[in-house]
């Protein structure tokens, strides 16, 4: 939990139970105060607002569109992403919680939000566009992994660094550990292994073991003939 400390202010809880705003944290305030947080209200207006609003990002299908024999590729992955993303101050008191005693607010948009996808999806196409207009760079982004082509592994080194310092002069943190800046004809995205040589795509391990298990529930679920929704089965595509 430490490593998350940037993203929280500590507040009271006693604003938030003024402002009718306070949950189901540890309370740290009178009991009376307490029962005068309508948290009913607080549970439909949070619902209403998290309602699902679907939105397509760039994946592996994207790629295989654009991707072209012996192309090279880079792969840049951004450092706790959401965290870069101000959290509106009239939103902090629905993202409050407990932890030893003392209640935090996020100030940062957190990973679990359902909308922190989309949001951070808006907020990357204007910095994806303008890599792709002013470093005339092919690339594909899925929230905060990129990827970036070229047919010429010199000019792709280049490009990828200047692409690399224009993150970090926006304030970006850059993740080491999931970027591979040294241009290559197979590479790792989204859990698949791609090779430019031989048009071949393959999955990870991992990711045919998860795909195997899903395909395990999926035949239970055919077989006592449940209802489904539309999404469930597009995931599984």
């Amino acid at each position: 939990l430490l490593k998350f400390l940037l993203s929280w202010e500590q507040i009271g809880i006693s604003w938030l139970v003024i402002n009718e705003l306070a949950q189901s944290w540890r309370a740290t305030d009178s009991e009376a105060n307490l029962k005068k947080v309508r948290t009913t209200q607080v549970f439909y207006s949070c619902k209403e607002e998290l309602a699902p609003q679907p939105f397509k990002m760039e994946d592996v299908k994207v790629v295989k569109q654009i991707i072209l024999w012996l192309d090279y590729a880079v792969t840049l992955g951004i450092h706790s992403a959401f965290s870069h993303v101000p959290v509106d101050q009239e939103l902090t008191p629905y993202l409050a919680f407990s932890f030893m005693e003392e209640t935090y607010a996020y100030i940062a948009m957190p990973f679990s939000i359902k909308h922190a996808p989309k949001t951070f999806h808006k907020l990357m196409r204007p910095i994806i566009s303008y890599i792709g207009t002013n470093f005339n760079q092919r690339s594909v982004v899925y929230c905060d992994d990129l990827l970036l082509f070229d047919q010429d592994q010199t000019i792709l080194k280049a490009k990828s660094a200047q692409v690399l310092l224009f993150l970090r002069n926006l304030g970006w943190i850059i993740n080491e550990n999931k970027s591979n800046l040294e241009p290559g004809q197979t590479f790792k995205f989204l859990g698949w292994m791609f090779d430019t040589v031989n048009i071949t795509l393959l999955t990870s391990e991992k990711k045919r073991t998860k795909l195997i298990q899903e395909l395990n529930k999926w035949i239970k679920v055919i077989s006592n003939r449940k209802p489904v929704k539309l999404r469930e089965v597009e995931s599984l595509l």
